[in-house]
C-alpha cells in the first residue's frame, strides 16, 4: 500500500539535551556515522564538555518543527540510519548533490531538531561535501532576521569585516565577507562557507560558538569585553587572572587538536574575552582539518593557506620554510599568545615585521620582560613551545595541567558554559524557504516510488522499534524481529502500520478515516480469519498494534489486541506436553516466545489499572515472580536471577516490582468486591497491604553515575526501576487509603517518588527522555495526587518535553482533568478517569 509523503508527517521532539549555558552540551563534536540496521547510540553525543552538566532547557512550542517539515526530518533520519540509503545519498553528484547539501544545511539549522539527529545531519553534510567537492549554499542573511547596527564595520579581519548586529534585542557579531571588485567571488564565498562549516562543528566553553551562517556572513555572540589585547589594555590594572586566561586558551586549543583541527592563526586578536573575564578562541578562517576521514581535509584548501598567518606568531617552519600549519605551529603560536597575556606586549614588540623574519632565522625568540605576573615556570613553558624542532614542543593536552602547576594552584576552575538561548532565538526568528518543493529533484530522490512499504519497514527497524521498546536490550531485538519482518506476514504489516503512525506524528491517526485507518482495518480482518489459532507472528502483530495505539495517544480498542496476545501466551504457558509449569515454560521457550510473553505480562499489569480488573495473568505472575514463597521476608538474592525470567531487559522493571504491581491491582479489586458484599476483613486487607509494602521497601539496585554505564539504556533501566518501585508504593497507598489525597501515607509516598524524578536532572537528557516515556504511569499517578505546586510543575515539564508521538501529552491532559475535579474531602478519581478514557499508560 502506497503512502503519500504529504501524510508522512511526524513531529520531531525537541530534545532539551543542550543546557542553558553551553551549546557544546548538544554534542561533543563530530564522529563518524556508521549506519546500521539497529544503530548503537553514540553515548558521547549526550555528554557535555568536561562533564559539566546544567539543568536542561525545555523547548518552546514555537521551536517545534511544523508537521510538513517534521515528515521531511523523519525521512532524513531514516536515510541516515540505513546503510544502503546513506550510501546512495553520498553517491549523488552535480545539481542533485548541491540540492541535497542545501536541504541538509537548512534542516541542520531548523528549530526543534533533536541534538543527535542534528549531529548526524552535520556529518552527512561533511561527507557529501568531501566526495562531491561542493558546499551547501547557506541562507541569505535576511532569512535570519538579523539587523546590522551602524553604517560602518567595527573591525576588519583577513576575510571579512566585523559588524554589530541585532536578533530581536540581542546583540550579535556579524563577520561579513569582504567582496571587492576584482575578487574571485565564487572562490571567496566557497572559502567563507568552508569556514562556517568547520566552525559550526566546534562546541566547547573556550571556543567562540558559531550561531549561524548565511551566504556572506558568519554569526556569533557579541563579546563586549573585546579581544585579548583590548581587554588587557583596558583592564590591565584590574584584578585579571592571567593564569586562567592562559589555561582557557590551552583548553580550547587542546579541544581543537583533539578534533583534528589546526587553527593556523592563533594570536591575541583572535582570542575573545567573556563578560566573566575568561578566554575563547575565535576566527577559523585559516583553520583546517588534519584528517580527511569524515572531515574537511587539507585537500579542500588551497596551498595559499600554508603561508598565511600573522608574522609575529608564525612558527619558524611556516615563516621560513613555507611549511603547512600543524599542531606544532599552533603550539608555537600558543607560546606567543601567552607572551601577550603575561607581558601585555606583542611578540618581538621592539622590532618591525621584516626584522622578525631575520631574528627567527637567527634562532631568536621574544625577550623576557621582568614583571610580577610572569614567573620562571610559566616562562619555561613558553620557551618549550618556541623550540626550533616542532616535534620537541610539548603536546597540547599537557599544557593546561602545566599552567596550573606554574600558577602553584591545585586547580583552575573552568569558565562558565555558553548561553544556549541565542541559537534558539536565532532559529525561532529565521524565515525558511520551502525546503523540499514538490516535483523537485530532492523530492523525487527522497519520496519517489521507492518510498513505500519497504522504506516504512526500514524506518521501523532504524527508528521506531527503539521508541517502542525504550528499555529493552537492543543487542537482542534484531534477532527477535528478524523472523517476523523478513517475509510478508501480519507481524510485518503491524510494524509498517506502527511506522506509518510514527511518521504521521500520532495525531489520532487510528481514529480518523484515511489510509492509516484502512491499513488498520485490513489487519483486523486478517486477524479475525485466524479464529483464535494464533502463532508468534499474530502475537507480535498484536504487540505492534497495541504500540500503535500507544503512539497515537494511548486510547482506543487496544483491549482487543491484548486478548489476541493473551490467547497466544496461554498456548505456550499452558502447554503441559512441553513444560512442567508456567515458570518452566518461560525458562525453556524460544527467545521470541519469551520476549512476547514478558512484554504481555507488563502490558497486562498496567492495563489492569485502567480496566480496574484483576490482571489477566495475575496467577501466572504470582507463580513465577512471587519473591517470598517460603516466608514473609523478602530475600533480594532470590529474585529470579535467570535472564530468561528477568523483566529488567524488557521493561526496566525488577521482577518483584512487576509482581507487586500485579498484586496491588488484585488487592484493589478484592477490596472492592468484598466491600460490595459487606464482607471486607480489614485485618486481612491490612496484612496483605503490609506484606506488599515490605517487598517494596528495599530500594532498587544502587544507582551509579552516568559514566558507570556503558549504554544510556542500561542507565535508564536502573532509574526506571526505582521510579516503578516508588510509584508502586504510591499505588499501594492509594488502595489502602481509598484514594484520599490528604492522607499522610500518600503524601510521603508521592514525595519520595517525585524525589526520584527530580534526580533525573543529574543524568543525561537522553536517559531522562527514555525514563519519562517509559514511566508515564508514575508521572500521571504522582501528578494526580501531589499538593506541591513546584513538584507538579516539574512533572508537567517532563511530559511537555516529549513529542506528540506517544501518550505523554494525553496523560497530562487527563491529569489536568483529574486535578480540576479534585475536592478536599473526596477521593481522587484517577483510576476512574483512566477507565472512562480507556487510556493505557505504558
Amino acid at each position: 500500500m502506497s503512502v503519500d509523503r504529504h501524510h508522512q508527517e511526524r513531529t520531531v521532539a525537541a530534545d532539551s539535551n543542550h543546557d542553558r549555558r553551553n551549546w557544546g552540551s548538544r554534542h561533543t563534536g563530530p564522529a563518524p556515522v556508521v549506519p546500521q540496521a539497529f544503530p548503537e547510540p553514540n553515548v558521547s553525543t549526550y555528554q557535555p564538555f568536561l562533564d559539566v552538566q546544567q539543568p536542561a532547557e525545555i523547548l518552546r512550542e514555537s521551536e517545534r518543527p511544523d508537521r510538513h517539515n517534521a515528515s521531511l526530518l523523519a525521512r532524513i533520519e531514516t536515510i541516515l540510519g540505513d546503510r544502503t540509503e546513506y550510501r546512495e545519498l553520498l553517491a549523488q553528484r552535480g545539481e542533485l548533490a548541491q540540492s541535497l547539501l542545501d536541504l541538509l544545511k537548512a534542516l541542520y539549522d531548523y528549530p526543534g531538531v533533536l541534538p543527535k539527529l542534528r549531529s548526524k545531519i552535520l556529518h552527512a553534510i561533511i561527507r557529501l561535501s568531501n566526495v562531491s567537492g561542493l558546499y551547501p549554499d547557506s541562507l541569505a542573511l535576511d532569512a535570519y532576521n538579523v539587523t546590522k547596527v551602524g553604517n560602518h564595520p567595527v573591525a576588519a579581519g583577513g576575510f571579512g569585516d566585523i559588524w554589530k548586529g541585532l536578533i530581536g534585542e540581542q546583540m550579535v557579531c556579524l563577520k561579513v565577507a569582504r567582496i571587492c571588485g576584482d575578487s574571485d567571488v565564487q572562490k571567496l564565498l566557497k572559502e567563507f562557507r568552508r569556514e562556517g562549516q568547520l566552525w559550526r562543528q566546534l562546541h566547547h566553553p573556550n571556543i567562540l560558538p558559531c550561531l549561524g551562517d548565511s551566504r556572506i556572513c558568519l554569526i556569533s555572540p557579541w563579546m563586549e569585553m573585546g579581544n585579548l589585547r583590548q581587554y588587557l589594555d583596558k583592564h590591565g590594572e584590574g584584578p585579571i587572572d592571567y593564569f586562567a586566561l592562559a589555561f582557557d586558551i590551552a583548553c580550547g586549543l587542546s579541544y581543537l587538536h583533539g578534533k583534528k583541527v589546526v587553527h593556523g592563526d592563533l594570536k591575541g586578536d583572535n582570542i575573545l574575552i567573556t563578560n566573566l573575564g575568561r578566554a575563547a578562541i575565535a576566527d577559523f578562517g585559516l583553520a583546517r582539518m588534519v584528517s580527511k576521514s569524515d572531515t574537511l581535509g587539507p585537500a579542500s584548501l588551497s596551498m595559499s593557506y600554508h603561508v598565511k598567518g600573522s608574522t609575529r606568531w608564525l612558527a619558524p617552519e611556516c615563516l621560513l620554510k613555507n611549511g603547512a600549519h600543524t599542531y606544532h605551529s599552533d603550539i608555537y603560536a600558543f607560546g606567543c599568545v601567552c607572551y601577550e597575556v603575561f607581558t601585555r606586549l606583542i611578540p618581538f614588540y621592539e622590532f618591525s615585521e621584516i626584522s622578525v623574519v631575520i631574528h627567527l632565522n637567527e634562532g631568536r625568540r621574544p625577550s623576557r620582560r621582568a614583571n610580577s605576573r610572569l614567573n620562571d615556570n610559566m616562562w619555561a613553558i613558553m620557551q618549550e613551545c618556541w623550540r626550533q624542532e616542532p616535534d620537541s614542543r610539548p603536546p597540547t593536552n599537557t599544557l593546561s595541567g602545566r599552567i596550573i602547576s606554574a600558577a602553584d594552584r591545585k586547580t583552575i576552575n573552568l569558565g562558565r558554559n555558553w548561553d544556549d538561548s541565542l541559537p534558539s532565538l536565532l532559529r525561532r526568528n529565521m524565515r525558511y524557504p520551502e525546503l523540499c518543493p514538490s516535483g523537485s529533484l530532492v523530492d523525487a530522490f527522497l519520496f519517489g516510488p521507492r518510498y513505500q512499504s519497504t522504506n516504512l519497514l526500514q524506518h521501523y527497524m532504524n527508528i521506531v522499534c527503539r521508541m517502542q521498546y525504550l528499555l529493552a536490550d537492543m543487542t537482542r531485538l534484531p534477532g527477535i524481529f528478524h523472523h517476523s519482518l523478513r517475509t510478508q506476514n501480519v507481524a510485518r504489516d503491524g510494524a509498517i502500520l506502527l511506522a506509518t503512525i510514527h511518521c504521521e506524528g500520532g495525531q489520532s491517526a487510528l481514529a480518523r478515516q484515511g489510509h492509516t485507518k484502512n491499513r488498520y482495518n485490513e489487519l483486523v480482518q486478517t486477524l479475525k480469519g485466524f479464529q483464535g489459532n494464533y502463532t508468534a507472528l499474530e502475537a507480535m502483530a498484536a504487540l505492534h498494534i497495541i504500540s500503535a495505539f500507544l503512539f497515537d495517544g494511548g486510547q482506543g480498542e487496544w483491549g482487543y489486541w491484548m486478548d489476541v496476545a493473551y490467547i497466544y501466551c496461554h498456548s505456550i504457558l499452558d502447554n503441559k506436553l512441553l513444560f512442567l509449569n508456567s515458570r518452566d515454560a518461560l525458562l525453556n521457550c524460544s527467545e521470541d516466545e519469551n520476549f512476547i510473553i514478558k512484554t504481555v505480562f507488563w502490558f497486562d499489569v498496567l492495563a489492569s489499572v485502567t480496566t480496574m480488573k484483576h490482571p489477566h495473568f495475575r496467577d501466572v505472575i504470582h507463580e513465577i515472580y512471587d519473591p517470598k514463597p517460603k516466608s514473609d521476608i523478602y530475600d533480594p538474592d532470590d529474585d529470579c536471577n535467570s535472564d530468561k525470567l528477568s523483566m529488567m531487559t524488557i521493561m526496566g522493571c525488577e521482577n518483584r516490582i512487576l509482581w507487586a504491581l500485579s498484586e496491588i491491582s488484585a488487592l484493589a479489586c478484592w477490596r472492592n468486591e468484598q466491600s460490595r458484599r459487606g464482607r471486607l476483613n480489614t485485618t486481612l486487607f491490612v496484612h496483605k497491604a503490609d506484606n506488599l509494602g515490605r517487598v517494596l521497601e528495599l530500594s532498587s539496585q544502587q544507582q551509579g553515575t552516568s559514566e558507570s554505564y556503558s549504554q544510556p539504556e542500561e542507565e535508564a533501566r536502573h532509574l526506571a526501576s526505582e521510579v516503578f518501585r516508588t510509584a508502586a508504593i504510591v499505588y499501594l497507598r492509594t488502595v489502602v487509603s481509598n484514594d484520599f489525597h490528604h492522607v499522610e501515607g500518600i503524601k510521603s509516598a508521592v514525595k519520595d517518588c517525585i524525589k526520584t524524578f527530580m534526580s533525573f536532572r543529574e543524568h543525561r537528557t537522553d536517559v531522562r527522555h527514555i525514563v519519562v516515556r517509559s514511566t508515564v504511569f508514575a508521572v500521571y499517578l504522582c501528578g494526580c495526587f501531589t499538593d506541591v505546586p513546584a513538584d507538579l510543575k516539574v512533572l508537567k515539564e517532563y511530559l511537555q518535553e516529549e513529542d506528540t508521538i506517544g501518550n505523554c501529552r494525553a496523560a497530562m491532559e487527563l491529569m489536568n482533568v483529574v486535578r480540576a475535579s479534585r475536592k478536599p474531602a473526596e477521593p481522587v478519581r484517577w483510576r476512574e478517569a483512566l477507565h472512562d478514557a480507556k487510556m493505557l499508560l505504558v
